[in-house]
């Protein structure tokens, strides 16, 4: 789950610097519900389009950057390609990158990428004679038949490598979640079935080998041409076990990285570490209870926005107001990843430090009642005693949940605590 999210903040990240960095120069903005660029027309500079269906048949001289239902790239862009849609299809030639985010992702034969292709899709196919310098690619299912140039990397379900791939592969397969039959039913466009894991088709020639990450082997084809095949490390089949001295190290590592995390917390924050110590001591079920009524909430948070975002790109650019459409995209980017970024780092460094303290407080309590040694020596206490279930495979990640519950709840409290207090003082004046 955390190499899939680690996948999925890379890429939104890709697709955030490319939208911020765009260099502000000559610029065309085309809206409405169908946009086409003819055959016949040449636009000199870049292009953004926002558009139910859209089909550049034309050459555009700068980049694209498009949201849309349908895209199609039929003729030529000399720059980068920045598309969000819910089928993707490129069928001329994209002169330098290419950012692609959608449910099927198709490179036509004959079609060409001439830099990266970063991607994520429910479905990316790269069909025989298509050609890209190198892949970063996410999703469920991916079909490469076509050429890659150089270097590979991709993470999906179910990945078939049919075709050239003149740099290293990297390739890891998760585990198969989701029915591809079911979902095709909803899609406007037909998409390959594959089996979830590896395949190797005797069409592919790996040239410079392939690392792959699986708990299954992977399946090649005996005419298969692969220069070196290396399975890695992945959980339940690890290629090398870590050494007492490596876990000893590893720990050792985390447990000073949270040492800090909660020393500056209790320096810049003293209040607030309380609070949330005091919460939690005093209604733990309360705010487990709480915290998974956040947790729903921040999960809904992340998901409906880019959909709120998207609709109101639609909406403004089919009334023609192309600045607006532009704020909102990037400003709705910009929340998703501080929303998501600001989850990240509570669960991970935040929710633990609290719970530490939560453990020493009950601690010093018990072992020295009479004294007042502050929060330094309680979070220490607590560090180590955390630290000790670390090291319990099955009660860790139970450990780390509870963290996160109670330390989530603590703060949801605290916020509607915050919120009554605040209504009630008017009435009370």
């Amino acid at each position: 789950m955390v190499d899939r999210f680690s996948n999925l903040v890379g890429l939104f990240l890709g697709i955030l610097w490319l939208v911020l960095c765009v260099p502000v120069g000559a610029f065309e903005l085309r809206t409405g519900k169908t946009v086409l660029i003819p055959q016949s027309e040449r636009i000199e500079g870049d292009l953004y389009v926002a558009a139910e269906i859209l089909v550049i048949d034309g050459w555009v001289r700068g980049d694209v950057v498009a949201v849309g239902r349908e895209i199609r790239i039929n003729g030529r862009v000399d720059g980068d390609l920045l598309v969000v849609g819910q089928v993707v299809s490129i069928v001329g030639r994209v002169g330098d990158d290419a950012r692609v985010a959608g449910m099927v992702v198709t490179l036509a034969p004959g079609s060409q990428i001439v830099d990266h292709i970063v991607s994520f899709a429910y479905s990316f196919e790269a069909k025989p004679e298509s050609r890209v310098g190198a892949a970063i690619l996410s999703g469920y299912q991916i079909v490469l038949g076509g050429e890659v140039v150089d270097t590979l990397r991709a993470a999906a379900a179910a990945i078939s490598l049919e075709g050239p791939v003149g740099g290293v592969a990297r390739v890891k397969v998760g585990s198969g979640g989701g029915s591809p039959g079911v979902v095709s039913m909803f899609l406007p466009v037909s998409i390959p079935t594959l089996t979830p894991g590896l395949t190797i088709s005797d069409s592919a020639v790996l040239q410079a080998g392939l690392e792959y990450q699986s708990a299954e082997e992977a399946v090649v084809a005996r005419g298969a041409h692969v220069e070196g095949l290396y399975r890695l490390g992945t959980e339940g089949t690890l290629a090398s076990e870590p050494t007492p001295g490596e876990r000893l190290l590893g720990h050792l590592r985390d447990f000073l990285v949270l040492a800090v995390i909660g020393f500056l917390l209790l320096w810049i924050a003293p209040r607030w570490s309380a609070g949330m110590v005091d919460r939690i001591t005093n209604g733990l079920m309360q705010s487990a209870l709480w915290g998974i009524a956040g947790l729903v909430a921040v999960a809904v948070g992340l998901i409906a926005l880019p959909v709120v975002v998207i609709l109101l790109a639609f909406a403004l650019g089919y009334l023609g107001l192309g600045t607006l459409m532009a704020v909102v995209v990037i400003g709705g980017l910009l929340a998703e990843g501080a929303l998501g970024g600001a989850t990240w780092a509570f669960a991970t460094l935040v929710a633990p430090v609290v719970l530490s303290l939560v453990i020493g407080c009950w601690l010093v309590d018990r072992l020295w009642p009479q004294s007042r040694q502050g929060p330094w020596l309680e979070l220490l206490c607590g560090l180590i005693v955390l630290s000790a279930l670390r090291l319990v495979p099955f009660i860790a990640p139970l450990a780390w949940i509870f963290a996160v519950l109670c330390s989530l709840g603590a703060v949801c409290r605290g916020s509607w605590s915050s919120r009554r207090s605040a209504a009630a003082r008017p009435a009370g004046a």
